[in-house]
């Protein structure tokens, strides 16, 4: 009689044990399906473009790590990505980024040589909290939209050698207003009235 009870016993505590593996399996199986799900990484691989169904058949992804690539053109079908937090674009080909992007909290545009446009719509981008374009020499300046950016803490427009992107005074109050840490860049001068003679 004990032994049954025994027996019994020791086939519950393997029956749960197999019950919690294969609930913890569960879990961790899920875990990674929603980080692969939520998280995209396809940096240092030399591609040139991203065909435009991508951003079709990935529209829950928040992070889109796209850095080390060719890259010369951003579709605005990137605008699909709704739910699309940060981005990084670092070290490609890009002259300029779609106007449809407007949902990042985080864009990072570094190293990019020909990035000369930063898109007038700027003031959509309400959300955003940290904007990086370090050395992106052919950048001049920044939009007067860009004051609009109403969450932005951190903006970096630093260059390797001389600053060259010049920051309207305007934007530059209302960025010091809000908080925000400029780092690199160079305020325009105001325009001042002439003289009388």
């Amino acid at each position: 009689m004990l032994l049954c009870q025994l027996r019994n016993s020791a086939i519950r505590y393997v029956c749960w044990c197999v019950i919690v593996y294969v609930y913890v399996l569960h879990v961790v199986w899920m875990s990674a399906y929603s980080y692969t799900a939520l998280h995209c990484t396809v940096g240092s691989n030399q591609l040139a473009d991203i065909h435009p169904d991508f951003y079709y058949s990935c529209t829950k992804i928040r992070q889109l790590m796209l850095y080390r690539n060719k890259l010369s053109v951003i579709p605005s079908e990137i605008s699909q990505l709704e739910h699309l937090e940060k981005l990084s674009l670092a070290s490609n080909n890009l002259q300029s980024i779609p106007e449809e992007i407007s949902m990042l909290k985080e864009l990072y545009l570094n190293n990019n040589a020909k990035f000369n446009h930063f898109p007038s719509s700027a003031g959509h981008l309400r959300n955003l909290q940290e904007l990086a374009m370090r050395k992106c020499p052919a950048l001049k300046g920044l939009p007067a939209s860009a004051g609009e950016m109403s969450n932005l803490r951190e903006l970096d427009v630093r260059a390797a050698k001389k600053q060259v992107c010049k920051i309207p005074p305007e934007v530059m109050g209302v960025l010091s207003a809000q908080h925000c840490s400029v780092r690199g860049g160079v305020v325009k001068k105001a325009k001042g009235k002439k003289k009388a003679k």
